[in-house]
C-alpha cells in the first residue's frame, strides 16, 4: 500500500520516504477508477509524484465456458470448497501458470486437475524417490551438506543437470523480474517434468540404487539434493504450503521463504547444454517414429542414421551417442549427409500462407512446388528459401515430407533428419523378446508392492522356441529383474501363477520373494 500502511506522516517518515512511491500494486480490473487512478491523483496532489511504479491488473475469472460468474445464473465456483478439494498450491499455480493474471481467465476444474497431475504428482514423487532411496542406502544430512563432491568432479550427467537448472533459474529471475510470471511457472513446470523427473531421475535409477563407488553415490545423491531445495525455493512464491512442508523436511531450516536464491551462472555449461539439448531432440524424434511407425520401444532396432551438415553438430552428437542409442534402444549410430541420395523429400504447396500471396496464379504455382527437385526442397531448407520455374518460395509456402524407402522409416523435424533401420534378424528379436518379459515381470512385482532390492525366484512355462529363447537371454533377464533363479518348469508345477502375454504368445510366470 503506498499510503497509510506506516502510519504516515504520523510515524515511520524515513521508512515511509525510503518504500515511496511503491514498487509495484496489484488489484481487479474493477479498481480501475476507483482504486488505479485515485492512488496516482493522492501521490500527485500531495507530493507531485506517482503512487506506484508497476501495476499488475488481475482481470476476471469466467465459467468455463467464458461467463462472468453469477449467483443469479448460478456458475459461481467457491474458491474455498475447491482449495478443501484440492489445496491452495494448486489453485493458485493453475491460476498463473495456465495464462496472464491480467487476462479473462476461464476456470476448468478438469485442467487445474490436469496441473496437479503432470507438475505437482512430478515433483513429489521426484521428492519421494530421493527420500526413499537416502533412507535404503543410509544417506545422512551431512552426506548431503558436507564433504561436497566438486561439480567439475562430478559425472557428466550430473554436470549437466546444476547447468540446466542454472540455466533455467536464470531464465526465471528475468522472467520474474519483468512480472512475467506466467512465463516463469511454465518454464519451472517444464524443468521439473522434462529435465529432472523425466531425464535425470529415470536415467539415473539404478545409479541411485547402486551407486560405482562411494563418490559416485555422494556425487548423484547431493546433486538431486541441492537441485530440489534450489527448485522448491523458485517453486515457492507461487505454490508457498507444499514448499515449505518440502524444504523444511529436506534442509531442517526454518522457511522456504528465508532462503536465499543464489547466482550460479558460473555453473553453466553452454556446451553440455546444447550437446544434451541436441541428443534429446534425436531421442525425442526417434520415439515419434517408433510410435508412428509401431516400432515398439523394448524392440532393439540395427541402426540409425543422423544426417548432420558440419563436425560441430557431429562433435555434439558423437560426445551424446551413447546416450542416444540407450534411450532409444538401437545397437549403431552413423552419419550421413543432409544431401544424401538416402533422404528422398516431396513438397507441396502451403495454401494457408502461399494462398493469398500468389493469388490468381496459385494453382501453377501449386504445380511447380510438387515438381520441386531435391535440390531446391534442401535449398528452401537450408537457407528458408528458393527458385524455381520463375517463382521465388519461402520455407513457409511449402509443406515439405520425407519420404520412406523399403526397410528404413525417415522423419525430419526443425532441420533435424534420421532414419531408422527397421530390419530385424533373429538375434535382435530375441532381445526384444527378452525386454518384454523383463517388462511384464517387473510389472508383476509393482503390483505385489516388492522392495527395489527384493531377490526373486522365477519359474515360467512356454512353448518349446519361446522358452529356449527366454533360457538363451537368462543373464540380462536375471540381472534386470533381481533374479537369483529363473527356470523353466512342467505346467502342472507351476504354483500361483499369472499369465502373460509376449508379443502374441503366451507364457506361464510364478515368482516368489527368496
Amino acid at each position: 500500500m503506498p499510503f497509510a500502511q506506516h502510519h504516515y506522516p504520523f510515524e515511520n517518515k524515513e521508512l515511509f520516504e525510503k518504500n515511496y512511491p511503491a514498487d509495484f500494486i496489484a488489484e481487479g480490473v474493477d479498481q480501475t477508477r476507483g482504486w488505479f487512478y485515485s492512488l496516482h491523483a493522492f501521490g500527485t496532489f500531495i507530493f507531485n509524484d506517482i503512487a506506484y511504479k508497476t501495476l499488475i491488473v488481475n482481470d476476471l475469472i469466467l465459467d468455463v465456458d467464458g461467463r462472468k460468474m453469477s449467483k443469479h445464473v448460478g456458475n459461481v465456483v467457491n474458491p474455498f470448497d475447491v482449495m478443501d478439494k484440492y489445496g491452495a498450491d494448486i489453485l493458485r499455480w493453475y491460476l498463473i501458470s495456465s495464462s496472464p493474471p491480467w487476462r479473462p481467465k476461464m476456470f476448468s476444474e478438469d485442467d487445474m486437475v490436469e496441473v496437479r497431475n503432470k507438475f505437482f504428482d512430478t515433483l513429489i514423487n521426484t521428492y519421494r524417490f530421493f527420500v526413499l532411496y537416502c533412507n535404503l542406502l543410509g544417506v545422512t544430512k551431512d552426506d548431503l551438506t558436507k564433504n561436497i563432491v566438486p561439480v567439475s568432479n562430478r559425472p557428466e550427467i550430473d554436470r549437466w543437470i546444476i547447468s540446466a537448472f542454472e540455466k533455467t533459474k536464470m531464465l526465471y529471475i528475468d522472467l520474474m523480474d519483468g512480472y512475467q510470471i506466467t512465463k516463469a511457472a511454465r518454464t519451472l513446470s517444464d524443468f521439473a517434468i522434462d529435465d529432472l523427473s523425466n531425464w535425470y531421475v529415470r536415467r539415473n535409477r539404478k545409479r541411485f540404487r547402486q551407486p560405482e563407488s562411494k563418490q559416485d553415490k555422494l556425487a548423484a545423491y547431493q546433486t538431486l539434493y541441492e537441485v530440489i531445495t534450489e527448485l522448491l525455493k523458485l517453486i515457492s512464491p507461487i505454490a508457498p504450503f507444499m514448499t515449505e512442508e518440502l524444504y523444511r523436511n529436506l534442509t531442517g531450516e526454518e522457511s522456504v521463504h528465508l532462503s536465499y536464491i543464489a547466482p550460479g551462472e558460473d555453473k553453466i555449461d553452454a556446451e553440455l547444454n546444447y550437446n544434451m539439448d541436441l541428443a534429446k531432440r534425436i531421442v525425442s524424434l526417434a520415439r515419434f517414429m517408433r510410435v508412428k511407425n509401431d516400432l515398439k520401444t523394448r524392440q532393439p532396432l540395427k541402426q540409425i542414421l543422423i544426417a548432420i551438415t558440419d563436425d560441430t553438430e557431429r562433435e555434439a552428437i558423437e560426445s551424446m551417442k551413447g546416450i542416444i542409442l540407450e534411450e532409444i534402444n538401437i545397437k549403431e549410430l552413423k552419419f550421413i549427409d543432409k544431401e544424401s541420395s538416402l533422404i528422398r523429400r516431396s513438397a507441396k504447396l502451403n495454401f494457408k500462407v502461399a494462398g493469398p500471396k500468389f493469388g490468381k496464379e496459385v494453382k501453377k504455382v501449386q504445380q511447380m512446388a510438387i515438381e520441386l527437385p531435391q535440390e531446391n526442397i534442401n535449398q528452401a531448407i537450408a537457407e528458408g528459401k528458393t527458385s524455381y520455374g520463375g517463382y521465388d518460395f519461402t520455407i513457409d509456402d511449402l509443406l515439405i515430407q520425407t519420404e520412406n524407402i523399403e526397410g528404413w522409416v525417415i522423419e525430419s523435424q526443425d532441420n533435424l533428419t534420421i532414419a531408422l533401420d527397421t530390419t530385424l534378424d533373429e538375434a535382435l528379436v530375441n532381445e526384444g523378446i527378452a525386454r518384454e518379459f523383463v517388462s511384464k515381470v517387473q510389472n508383476i512385482r509393482k503390483d505385489r508392492n516388492m522392495d527395489v532390492n527384493d531377490r526373486i525366484k522365477i519359474n515360467y512355462h512356454a512353448d518349446k522356441e519361446l522358452s529356449g529363447i527366454i533360457s538363451s537371454q537368462k543373464k540380462y533377464i536375471s540381472d534386470q529383474t533381481m533374479a537369483s533363479e529363473l527356470e523353466t518348469a512342467n505346467d502342472d508345477k507351476i504354483n500361483g501363477y499369472e499369465e502373460i502375454n509376449i508379443n502374441g504368445r503366451n507364457c506361464k510366470v510364478s515368482i516368489e520373494k527368496i
